[in-house]
């Protein structure tokens, strides 16, 4: 099945609203990196707030099965539900001026802004359905990665936590469940280091999608995949000594740039 095709076929019954500027594509459709169970991301800009008739209509115009349905909240509101032929659709709606602010909060200001970071990377690389006229020129903003964000990620994300330093008492305690949060909490801050590092805008505040990520990355531990799998799949005390492996060499690869990662 073409979700592209679905996904025009969805926003075709929101680009007739005079209450809309845009409709794009965001997700892992826009990337190309969908799979079998993925949904179809929709964001839409809007120079109104939407009404609950506004948003409901289409579902009831594509014969959807709702599956949540959520008020305004962090300057956004969304929906999801179900098509007939079983894909499901994530809506997400913003005003125009909200998505406008945001994509300067990060490109010019350098927030990192985990809710912010993700919608700006979502009109980076979105796919436009509707109102090029409104969604290009913020794409063209978000082209060039600025150097402060690069700045402000990489010293956001230098930090391991205190916990790290507790690694090898809670891999003699066997105490796994608390260790595997320390591995995993450690595994994001140094994906921070290198999305910035890398000058790539985070998509998911859980770094979903990160085995295609790591991939276009050009500054990275050698065969970082495999050994970030290694870490979560091998026995725990192995698991931690590579990770050990992994911070380290992404401590040299921060210094080559002028940072230094606290050692713990």
């Amino acid at each position: 099945m073409d979700l592209n095709q679905v996904a025009k076929l969805v926003s075709e019954q929101y680009s007739g609203n005079k209450g809309v500027d845009g409709i794009f594509i965001a997700g892992s459709v826009s990337r190309g990196w969908e799979d079998l169970y993925s949904d179809i991301e929709v964001h839409v800009l809007w120079n109104q707030d939407p009404s609950v008739d506004e948003r409901m209509s289409p579902v009831y115009h594509l014969d959807g099965d709702l599956i949540s349905f959520y008020p305004y909240e962090d300057e956004e509101w969304s929906e999801a539900y179900r098509l007939p032929n079983g894909v499901k659709i994530e809506m997400s709606h913003f005003l125009t001026e909200t998505v406008v602010r945001w994509v300067e909060d990060v490109v010019e200001k350098g927030l990192t802004n985990a809710l912010k970071q993700c919608v700006v990377a979502s009109v980076h690389y979105g796919l436009i359905l509707y109102g090029e006229q409104w969604i290009q020129p913020l794409k063209q903003k978000t082209t060039i990665y600025p150097d402060i964000l690069s700045e402000n990620m990489v010293l956001q994300h230098l930090d391991l936590g205190n916990s790290w330093s507790s690694r090898a008492a809670l891999v003699e305690r066997e105490d796994w469940l608390l260790l595997y949060e320390v591995l995993c909490s450690v595994m994001k801050q140094l994906n921070g280091v290198l999305f910035g590092l890398n000058r790539m805008y985070v998509q998911h505040p859980s770094y979903k999608w990160l085995r295609q990520n790591v991939r276009g990355m050009r500054s990275k531990p050698l065969n970082l995949e495999e050994r970030y799998t290694r870490v979560l799949l091998s026995h725990p005390k192995e698991g931690v000594i590579e990770l050990e492996s992994i911070v380290d060499e992404v401590q040299q690869l921060a210094e080559k740039e002028g940072y230094t990662l606290q050692e713990v």
